[in-house]
């Protein structure tokens, strides 16, 4: 069900394939509300899109009972959340059960279903966020015994807790779910706590087998993405586009900026090319339309590169390039790289089909650089090559990495 056919860092390109339907990973899909449709399905599928994510208990609360296909006129994969985030954001019950909305999915026709499980608020003590997981366990295995021939995602939950998301990982990597799912990370995105962040993606990630793909529930952005990607994520899922559109924020490569503060500025879009000035012409909805596309845009972008840079494995030079697009992520890829060295130097490919750039002082940190010193130590009395480094400017600060 899922071919991994190539391998850099921990990231790979994945083949998911669902009947006679097959996903490339990795992979964005792009939240749609069929309320409120502010960029057309037409305009969406111009970008190769071939997978969506809807929320069922908006559908739901809304009748919408044909096939969701149908509905989004939309022959590709479609996804369905089950409205968990709902209770997160708006801290609120949901006047239906796990069985209800289930149900509700396959009624609907989705290819991917989702349980509703619980994502614990980061000011949940451990006892509540531990009560909280074993409830969402429960609901991942009435999920399996009711999906029918459906994908069904394995949520990992446990808050903020280290120890309850190895739990969540080590039980939910014993059931017979289709993609790993790992929840509640969006609070931390949302505050640029990305150290944190990152620490939760791993921390359980660790604990997963490398046979099905990993969706992170809710993390869409170009900052955030190729680090995600680097540690082993596969499946991203936001509405960024839409909503940063709706605020009048624009997603770059390199970072999020304010329409109103960019001066001499071209938003980039599939087909066409606006200077800023030119969208003053616009009303307040066509506006909302072409920026959510550029920003949608974005997106794909990342992805398609990514994918070029697991093929090529020059991952590690575009997460390193990435991380200096601001100061968080900087943090973010420095503390991955100095903790959880002894992870990702077994996924480390140890032949790469490319040659490294000088990273500064990242290049000590290195996976790739710091395996094959260790590698070169162990074989070879350093006293007999230290001549060399003198010839190997800037790389011979790597003479210094124990």
């Amino acid at each position: 069900m899922f071919e991994i056919k190539s391998k850099d860092g921990a990231g790979r390109i994945g083949i998911l394939k669902y009947k006679n339907k097959k996903l490339e990973t990795p992979l964005i899909l792009p939240v749609i509300n069929p309320k409120n449709m502010i960029l057309p399905i037409e305009k969406i599928k111009k970008y190769n899109i071939n997978a969506l994510i809807t929320n069922a208990y908006i559908l739901y609360k809304n009748k919408y009972n044909d096939d969701i296909h149908k509905i989004l006129d939309f022959d590709g994969i479609i996804e369905t959340d089950s409205g968990s985030y709902q209770m997160l954001h708006y801290k609120k019950e949901l006047n239906i059960n796990n069985i209800d909305i289930i149900n509700y999915q396959l009624k609907i026709n989705s290819d991917i279903i989702n349980v509703l499980d619980i994502p614990t608020d980061i000011d949940k003590n451990h006892e509540e966020a531990e009560n909280e997981l074993n409830i969402t366990i429960e609901r991942i295995k009435e999920g399996i015994n009711n999906k029918k021939d459906k994908l069904i995602n394995g949520a990992i939950q446990g808050g903020i807790y280290k120890d309850l998301r190895k739990k969540s990982a080590e039980i939910v990597s014993k059931l017979e779910v289709d993609i790993f799912a790992i929840g509640t990370i969006v609070p931390f995105m949302i505050n640029y706590k990305f150290d944190k962040l990152f620490e939760l993606i791993i921390e359980p990630k660790i604990y997963l087998p490398f046979n099905k793909p990993v969706h992170l529930f809710g993390l869409g952005h170009t900052l955030t993405i190729p680090l995600s990607v680097y540690i082993g994520a596969d499946i991203f899922d936001s509405a960024s586009y839409i909503l940063y559109a709706k605020d009048r924020r624009i997603i770059t490569p390199f970072g999020t900026f304010r329409y109103n503060e960019l001066k001499n500025f071209y938003i980039e879009t599939k087909n066409n090319i606006y200077h800023i000035e030119e969208l003053k012409d616009y009303n307040d909805n066509e506006l909302t339309s072409i920026l959510a596309e550029h920003n949608l845009y974005m997106l794909v972008k990342e992805i398609e590169t990514l994918k070029d840079a697991i093929k090529n494995q020059y991952l590690t030079d575009l997460v390193i390039i990435k991380a200096h697009s601001h100061f968080s992520i900087y943090k973010a890829t420095k503390f991955i790289l100095e903790k959880y060295y002894d992870y990702l130097k077994y996924l480390e490919p140890i032949r790469k089909r490319s040659g490294i750039f000088y990273d500064g002082d990242f290049n000590d940190l290195r996976v790739d650089v710091k395996r094959a010193m260790e590698r070169l130590k162990e074989r070879v009395d350093p006293k007999d090559i230290e001549y060399i480094y003198d010839y190997v400017y800037p790389f011979n600060s790597l003479k210094n990495i124990k």
